[in-house]
């Protein structure tokens, strides 16, 4: 019996709206969406397995698409309720017919173009002639009802990766085959062997006769339901969705190996809210957790170890509410000083979790508000909560005997109680003298309050730093949206803007350095994101259009210099005029340094544990060659002051 599909069609206005509506669409099950944008008459024909979901295409601007799906399934599915409701939530229409199964393939001979990625490969049906200039690898397919034809930014990109892997004798798992396209390029490179996998019935039968077409005799084709399989690969290609991601995720580790490569595409801009949240484990460096705001906490560790899901299912972790009974939501995950990890349950009857050093889980459902976001552990051992919905924030104290109730206290701080500018809070750190810093969209305000912070005698109501900015005195930053805040070795806060980076001193008042996309290598000024690796120094920096990092100055200090400090680069070569960098210092430890018959030419503090020399004296001037001795001395205790010495050689 011929299959019917029932064909929507429906306008779109903007590239980015239509970006989440084939993400909604294919997780109803619509396959094959062909777009065509109105201002440039490009049509961007892409089909697609019920397996797979499909992102950015190609162009910008309004337009056309028409997307597809068994009339059975439409009917006993019930599916146009929900259609409904994502149509109207984006303010759209659409039409419906009907296209009867033979006609699909001539609708594809009038509507798919080659496709090109450089010179390195083409994808072309068997009716296009040959590529003129040549690429390196030519692919003949015939798409069907598949995904994967090469014209959507999915595929396109993967392919792009691909061309900067080693496939040479490799084993490779693609998962969503789709076309089979990925997998016959994977063998083209050199794999040794491919298994190629889909759940979609169209998509093996159209693999299997693309890769009959192309002559490629090493890949193995499987219809499959999720990802598991016995063995594990070398490279592991995953074009599919975020939701397949999620569901096989564990499957997906489980196939890697200590090495192993593994490439996810098809996830949308938006998606990485779903994943935002990541915890690493402070005892155990292979060990980290994933906070979902839709699919609860993954607990992973080395490729090839299965990773552990927690969600509402299997664990104590509850649904987000009334409007989130499908979904397990991470806000916000920190570790203490005894290695329990607490998690913002954000929406849940019992919003704060916690998932102790021993593996068993508490929760917390007397907390005054579930709208818990970010969350970070003080000094104290208090926990410190962002609430959503511009309600300020909440402490938590889980008292003496986490397990004993009735000793927790919990506090919530707004504009009225303290000197909050706003309760639009996006952002907390704590520094390494214990103060708890607060990013709002006006500027920032620190609380020092140890163990205070609960009192109602001596309420602390924080602090907004007086700055000078250009003779003006003003609260620091209050003119900024403050979205991240790091602190560095040498507890300078480093505070990511909607406006770039600035980065003040220890005790906030003196601006160290400012940084934007046009005095340094930013992508953007709207940072996302600071992480700091203390070892280093290292400073990474997310914007919303791309990652970078810069090497600063500190570095983690300790209460002590260690035995082990030294100098680098040492010698110093004749030709080099850079910093010379003196690791392994205690924390602001006093460094001098002077000559071999004791002449002092530089004296300073270092910051966190590493001081900086430049390599002159007091009057600027390049020291001569010599043996030049470092004396670092830390106050660990009044009466016995640390000290050591260290020696660098300068080649003139």
């Amino acid at each position: 019996m011929t299959k019917t599909y029932l064909q929507i069609e429906f306008n779109f206005n903007t590239q980015d709206q239509l970006d989440m509506l084939v993400a909604q669409l294919a997780d109803l099950g619509f396959d094959g969406f062909n777009e065509e944008e109105l201002a440039t008459g490009i049509n961007n024909g892409v089909g697609m397995s019920s397996i797979l979901g499909a992102t950015t295409g190609l162009g910008a601007g309004a337009g056309v698409c028409k997307t597809y799906i068994l009339s059975t399934d439409f009917e006993e599915h019930g599916i146009e309720k929900e259609l409904n409701i994502i149509f109207n939530k984006h303010n759209l229409t659409y039409s419906k017919s009907i296209v009867k199964e033979e006609n699909w393939n001539a609708l594809w001979e009038s509507n798919f173009e080659p496709v090109r990625v450089g010179d390195f490969v083409g994808i072309r049906a068997h009716f296009h002639p040959g590529f003129v200039p040549a690429v390196q690898y030519e692919i003949k397919i015939t798409p069907k009802m598949s995904f994967g034809t090469g014209h959507h930014a999915t595929t396109f990109t993967v392919m792009q990766m691909m061309e900067h892997l080693n496939f040479k004798e490799k084993s490779v798992y693609d998962f969503g085959t789709g076309t089979g396209v990925l997998a016959i390029l994977a063998e083209k490179l050199g794999a040794s062997n491919v298994l190629a996998v889909d759940n979609d019935d169209w998509c093996i039968e159209n693999a299997n006769e693309n890769i009959q077409n192309n002559d490629a005799k090493g890949i193995l084709i499987k219809k499959v339901d999720s990802a598991y399989q016995d063995n594990q690969f070398d490279i592991i290609l995953a074009n599919v969705n975020r939701h397949i991601i999620e569901a096989n995720m564990q499957e997906l580790t489980q196939v890697a190996h200590l090495g192993s490569e593994l490439i996810l595409s098809g996830l949308l801009i938006e998606d990485q809210e779903d994943m935002w949240r990541v915890a690493a484990d402070p005892m155990d460096a292979d060990k980290f957790y994933v906070g979902s705001f839709v699919g609860g906490l993954v607990e992973a560790t080395v490729p090839g170890v299965t990773a552990q899901c927690y969600t509402k299912s299997n664990s104590i972790l509850q649904n987000a509410g009334a409007a989130g009974e499908t979904r397990t939501a991470i806000g916000g995950m920190a570790f203490d000083d005894d290695r329990n990890l607490w998690i913002s349950n954000f929406g849940a009857k019992a919003p704060i979790a916690v998932r102790k050093a021993d593996g068993t889980w508490l929760n917390f459902p007397a907390a005054p508000a579930n709208n818990l976001l970010q969350v970070t552990v003080d000094q104290a051992g208090y926990k410190w909560f962002v609430l959503a919905f511009n309600a300020g924030l909440l402490v938590f104290d889980s008292g003496a005997n986490i397990e004993d109730p009735s000793d927790d206290r919990y506090k919530i701080i707004t504009t009225a109680n303290s000197v909050l500018p706003t309760n639009t809070i996006n952002c907390i750190a704590v520094d390494l003298d214990g103060d708890v810093w607060v990013g709002t969209q006006q500027g920032v305000v620190s609380f020092e309050c140890g163990s205070n912070v609960f009192s109602t005698d001596n309420p602390c109501l924080g602090r907004r730093r007086i700055v000078n900015v250009d003779g003006f005195n003003g609260y620091l930053l209050e003119t900024e949206d403050v979205r991240t805040i790091a602190i560095d070795g040498a507890n300078r806060k480093w505070f990511g803007t909607s406006n770039g980076v600035f980065v003040q001193s220890s005790d906030g008042l003196t601006q160290v350095a400012r940084y934007t996309n046009t005095n340094s290598p930013l992508f953007d000024n709207a940072i996302t994101d600071i992480a700091i690796d203390g070892k280093s120094g290292e400073v990474w920096i997310g914007t919303e259009k791309g990652v970078l990092s810069l090497r600063a100055e500190a570095t983690e200090g300790g209460r002590v210099n260690k035995t082990t400090a030294y100098a680098y680069p040492n010698p110093v070569p004749p030709d080099y005029d850079g910093p010379i960098a003196i690791q392994g210092l205690a924390r602001d430890a006093n460094v001098k340094i002077t000559d071999i018959a004791g002449h002092l030419v530089y004296e300073g503090t270092s910051l966190g544990g590493q001081a900086v020399w430049d390599g002159r004296d007091y009057l600027g001037r390049r020291v001569t060659s010599g043996v030049y001795l470092i004396y670092a001395t830390s106050q660990a205790a009044f009466d016995q002051p640390d000290a050591i010495i260290v020696k660098v050689v300068v080649l003139r």
